[in-house]
């Protein structure tokens, strides 16, 4: 069987919508993706910046005695006045775990603690 001109721009046009319909499809699960992204981004700002964990909140912590989670190599976990927060040892020292430690200062979301 012959194709004659006509047939072959039909299929060349058919092949053209096609890619555009596949790029469209695949730009649009990309857009609902960025957007799930910045929505959940979003929430978990908005739940930083809400009551608990506010500044001045933090100020409270200030001189609380508590005790480490994990080892602070600097960083790692703590357990004070109930709540687990990340911690950094204030002067940069290894705090073993299970070590009593006191909040010296509360940077952010971070406190920062000396062992006793």
């Amino acid at each position: 069987m012959e194709l004659s001109l006509g047939m072959v721009l039909l299929l060349l046009g058919l092949i053209i919508i096609i890619l555009i319909a596949l790029a469209a499809i695949v730009f649009l699960i990309w857009l609902v993706w960025d957007l799930i992204k910045s929505i959940k981004t979003t929430i978990e700002v908005d739940s930083l910046k809400s009551g608990i964990n506010a500044p001045d909140a933090l100020a409270a912590y200030i001189g609380k005695i508590g005790e480490t989670i994990t080892d602070l190599t600097p960083k790692g976990v703590v357990h004070v006045d109930g709540e687990y927060w990340k911690a950094l040892s204030i002067d940069g020292n290894k705090i073993s775990k299970e070590s009593q430690i006191s909040v010296i200062e509360a940077q952010g979301m971070v406190l920062k603690v000396r062992k006793i």
